[in-house]
């Protein structure tokens, strides 16, 4: 059995359960994490599975020195996609024509420290704010936007300090979104703490420049 879930999701999903859907398995915990070390307070999850698959290199140096014993494998995910199909089309999403894009996508549902979008706007700010003139552009797509969020009031007073960063709201499908990427020059991606990076694999399979830190 795979289980492709947080370990703490999956420790919830056994209180509920019972350990009998574990048993008579060999139990293998393919399982995201984000930060450098499995938390202390979570080791009792490793006694679920029998081996675990970080979903990096990263991640599962994250889980290796808790494991112990435990088999502990990277298993990268992969990342496909049919570049030669996405169409790139600035008019759609009212973009400039002549400017080059930087583009950075999150999810409000995620932690914004973690995904550091502020970042991505205070480098703009400070790259072309004493050039007005320059044709460059950044554009922000954001996802289950919450305008309440105390970050996010942060971020929306730093967005109006530049009419060249553009907001793009909503959930959209994921051929759309890699449209919008492909309608970018750079894909820029300053998180914290990040488990795998799909964002900038996809941009990297789409042509796009990367800019990201070095964190994992």
């Amino acid at each position: 059995s795979i289980f492709c879930m947080t370990g703490i999701e999956m420790t919830r999903m056994t209180l509920e359960k019972g350990l009998e859907w574990l048993e008579g398995h060999y139990n293998i915990g393919l399982w995201p994490w984000e930060l450098p070390e499995w938390p202390k307070a979570w080791h009792h999850a490793l006694n679920l599975v029998d081996e675990l698959w970080g979903i990096s290199r990263y991640t599962a140096d994250a889980y290796s020195e808790a494991a112990g014993s435990l088999p502990v494998l990277p298993m990268p995910l992969p990342v496909s996609i049919d570049a030669e199909n996405v169409q790139a089309d600035r008019q759609k999403w009212n973009l400039p024509e002549d400017a080059y894009l930087f583009v950075f996508s999150f999810d409000m549902n995620s932690t914004l420290a973690r995904k550091n979008p502020i970042a991505t706007v205070e480098a703009f700010l400070e790259a072309f704010a004493d050039q007005p003139n320059k044709r460059v552009g950044l554009v922000i797509k954001v996802s289950h936007l919450n305008t309440k969020h105390s970050a996010w009031k942060a971020l929306a007073k730093l967005i109006t300090k530049d009419k060249r960063i553009q907001l793009i709201t909503g959930e959209l499908r994921k051929s759309e979104v890699l449209s919008l990427y492909k309608s970018c020059d750079c894909f820029v991606s300053l998180h914290r703490a990040e488990g795998f990076g799909r964002g900038l694999a996809e941009a990297k399979l789409l042509g796009l420049a990367l800019i990201t830190t070095r964190f994992s």
